[in-house]
């Protein structure tokens, strides 16, 4: 034989902070060559079985255990502090899933501190279903009790006085909890029985949880150390046709928000929350970009026009405060080689009527860099030289934002971008996400420094890219700054956009 195969390493479950920095301690391993425990134990000083825990998504380890893990990969220097930091940040969201459970005095109490645990991890109880959903066809930990609950059960195991121990469970585990975290609730839960025996089922309106707890996207971790070697990609959108500029006109003209003349943007109501990319499933985010590459190439060809037409609305939310400024804007940009072009922006902000400004565009392209190749090396020459260094994984898809911004793509720039998408190191496959306009897809994401999280929207059809979704934490307001970008239309046009 020419080699030996090593060996297989226990799959992550979860979806909580925890799972989160196993799955970057397990892609800097895979950088490393996928050293045996034992050689990382020798390098980084520490016993082999301790290597095994450290990455199993299970428990936080400590930073001595993750330096020593981290040293094993041959990871030194400055790029430790990173890492530290990192550490540290998913130690602070971890700590979250475990309040002081003693203040507790009876399983009603439980109950409400189980509800204040998923408003501050930003998880409702319909998610949990849906993760729990997920583990029945995808698998579970063995530390969360079988069978599966069914989605709709589980929901009505969440009102008062229906409280179980294998419902609180699974919704600890599948709002964000590790092992540590369900033991110490199931513990709490039977202590609460002991002392009180159970009350018949109140028929109670279901958790104040049970509603969408806003804007905040969970979990934002600080990204992988800069180090990596990676290969860097962009990703666009699919060109599809324009509707009309007479629609565009209207969907421009805004008016007050959500009144006549705003049919899109104008449904969503300000100070709504938004729907946000909201993680469903883990998986293989480059095999599933493969496959939109294909099918983005089936599309067909691009619509003919003379003019480049893109329309972006997007949305400023300051996620964690009821009575922040949201902030509208509304971009329609038409432009051309051999033609005058015109951009034309709304920007409506909460109390305030909408302000509407038009530039005229002369001829050319509105950035210099030019439409993306359709060659997949060009294209990751492209993203390392345009995207600042400290947006780590990230710089992929925020080019990405980039390139949707100014260039309705064509089936082959977008099967190009797809495919450099599917090479990029660090990417997260999401699962099924929608966006600020309701219209579901496939979400991927990546983390770039301080916490920032990049999530993008693909249509399954046929690769198009429906939206984006930005989050980066504000550590000294303690809150989750969230744009929200829908790409409304994207294509070819013979006409400009009325002012």
């Amino acid at each position: 034989m020419s080699g030996r195969r090593g060996r297989r390493h226990n799959r992550i479950h979860g979806h909580g902070p925890v799972a989160e920095f196993a799955r970057l301690l397990r892609s800097e391993l895979t950088r490393a060559g996928t050293p045996s425990r034992s050689a990382q134990a020798k390098k980084g000083n520490y016993g082999a079985s301790t290597m095994s825990l450290v990455d199993n998504g299970r428990t936080m380890p400590s930073w001595a255990q993750a330096e020593a893990y981290l040293k094993g990969c041959d990871v030194t220097g400055p790029d430790l502090d990173e890492w530290r930091e990192s550490h540290a940040h998913h130690a602070a969201l971890a700590a979250r899933y475990s309040p002081d459970l003693d203040t507790a005095g009876d399983r009603e109490g439980l109950l409400r501190l189980l509800q204040a645990m998923l408003r501050d991890v930003g998880v409702d109880i319909g998610t949990c279903a849906d993760r729990a959903a997920a583990a029945a066809r995808d698998g579970c930990p063995d530390f969360v009790p079988q069978p599966v609950p069914d989605g709709r059960d589980l929901i009505v195991s969440a009102e008062p006085g229906r409280l179980t121990e294998h419902a609180l469970a699974w919704l600890v585990y599948t709002a964000g909890g590790a092992l540590d975290d369900v033991g110490r609730w199931v513990e709490r839960h039977r202590q609460l029985a002991v002392a009180a025996p159970p009350a018949p089922p109140a028929a109670s309106a279901p958790l104040e949880a049970a509603a969408p707890p806003g804007p905040v996207v969970w979990p934002a971790r600080v990204a992988a150390p800069r180090r990596r070697r990676r290969t860097r990609v962009a990703a666009g959108l699919a060109a599809s046709v324009l509707l009309g500029l007479a629609s565009a006109a209207a969907l421009l003209a805004g008016g007050a928000p959500g009144g006549p003349g705003s049919p899109v943007v104008g449904n969503l109501a300000s100070g709504s929350a938004p729907p946000t990319l909201e993680p469903r499933a883990e998986g293989a985010a480059g095999q599933r970009l493969l496959d939109l590459a294909d099918r983005a190439e089936r599309a067909g060809p691009a619509p003919a026009g003379r003019y480049r037409c893109v329309h972006r609305a997007d949305w400023t939310v300051e996620a964690t405060e009821a009575d922040a400024p949201e902030v509208r804007t509304d971009e329609r940009l038409c432009w051309a080689n051999d033609a005058q072009g015109r951009r034309v922006v709304t920007v409506t902000r909460r109390g305030a009527a909408p302000a509407t400004r038009a530039e005229e565009l002369p001829p050319g392209a509105p950035r210099s860099a030019g439409p993306p190749s359709t060659d997949p090396a060009v294209l990751a020459v492209l993203v390392g030289g345009q995207r600042p260094k400290p947006d780590g994984h990230a710089r992929a898809l925020l080019l990405c934002i980039d390139l949707a911004d100014s260039y309705p793509l064509d089936p082959q720039q977008s099967a190009a971008v797809l495919r450099m998408l599917a090479a990029q190191d660090g990417l997260v496959l999401r699962g099924q996400g929608v966006d600020r306009l309701g219209r579901p897809g496939l979400a991927v994401s990546a983390d770039g420094a301080r916490g920032k999280r990049v999530t993008l929207l693909f249509d399954g059809a046929d690769g198009r890219l429906l939206g984006a979704q930005l989050a980066e934490p504000v550590p000294a307001a303690g809150a989750v700054n969230v744009e929200d970008i829908a790409y409304v239309e994207s294509g070819w046009s013979d006409r400009l956009p009325q002012q």
